[in-house]
């Protein structure tokens, strides 16, 4: 694992996250809403014509971003840590599709567990199977309960 330290700029930062998400560069660009070659300026550490560094900026790049998982604030001033939050990500989409141009195929890319093992996966989908179940008993109970109430009133 690299350094975090020698991240010193929202360039090098952009780059490491790309690569530690294992993310296609012309994918995230896509996501973005840039063409692939032009997001050269903002993971290569140098300075433009005017002796300027290109940073993401705007509504929808950070957005996106955040959607991937990258804390903008650690992006653009090395501030937190480098993936955001649940806490953080409340009130935006927790994920987001990703479209391979070459197989032109698609993913919903959940950062929450983007890094979890098939074992983990495993475990956390039966989770989430059981806990349904659960809570569609309840809601059948609530139906229930409402047809009840309302076949009652019309008898009443």
């Amino acid at each position: 694992m690299k350094n975090l330290n020698d991240l010193d700029t929202p360039q090098k930062r952009l780059r490491y996250f790309i690569e530690y998400r294992n993310l296609k560069k012309k994918d995230f660009a896509y996501a973005i809403g840039i063409k692939p070659k032009d997001l050269t300026p903002y993971i290569n550490d140098k300075e433009d014509s005017k002796g300027k560094k290109s940073v993401l900026s705007g509504y929808e790049k950070i957005t996106v971003i955040k959607e991937l998982g990258l804390n903008p604030e650690w992006y653009k001033d090395n501030i937190g840590s480098m993936e955001i939050t649940q806490s953080e990500l409340e009130g935006s989409i927790s994920g987001s599709l990703l479209l391979d141009v070459e197989t032109k195929a698609v993913t919903f890319y959940l950062p929450e567990i983007s890094n979890l093992t098939i074992d983990q996966l495993f475990t956390l989908k039966e989770t989430i199977v059981k806990k349904t179940n659960i809570i569609q008993k309840y809601l059948d109970t609530i139906d229930s309960q409402i047809k009840n109430i309302s076949t009652n009133k019309t008898q009443g």
